[in-house]
């Protein structure tokens, strides 16, 4: 058997070479350690952007439906508005065939003992 003896470059070398594979591997632990770390953190805040719009197409669904509401609200007053228009027409005429145009109309209100004249000219 041969037996070689390697140069005092050769064992450098191969201690050098030891050394940086050690390194690489120890980097690329470190790497893949914040790797998985960012990767979590991904999943948390996409979990967060999908609970997020989530909320935001439910907010879009209530205020949709209170736009619905709301424009009820306003035809239902114009209606209302509308049929106390009416009456209130029906009833000046009624007031009117009553009373002769040009007549005052005396009122007297009472109010904790206190009395008012209105004056109302037809």
């Amino acid at each position: 058997m041969h037996s070689y003896l390697a140069s005092p470059c050769e064992v450098e070398l191969q201690e050098l070479v030891h050394q940086i594979d050690i390194m690489v591997n120890r980097k690329q632990i470190e790497w893949e350690r914040k790797m998985r770390a960012l990767e979590a953190k991904m999943d948390i805040q996409d979990q967060e952007l999908a609970s997020a719009r989530s909320k935001l197409d439910q907010k879009g669904q209530e205020v949709g439906l209170l736009q619905q509401e709301l424009e009820n609200l306003q035809k239902t007053k114009n209606e209302m508005a509308q049929s106390y228009e009416a009456q209130l027409q029906a009833l000046k005429s009624q007031v009117r065939k009553i009373f002769l145009p040009g007549s005052i109309i005396i009122y007297v209100l009472s109010c904790q003992n206190l009395f008012g004249w209105i004056l109302m000219w037809m």
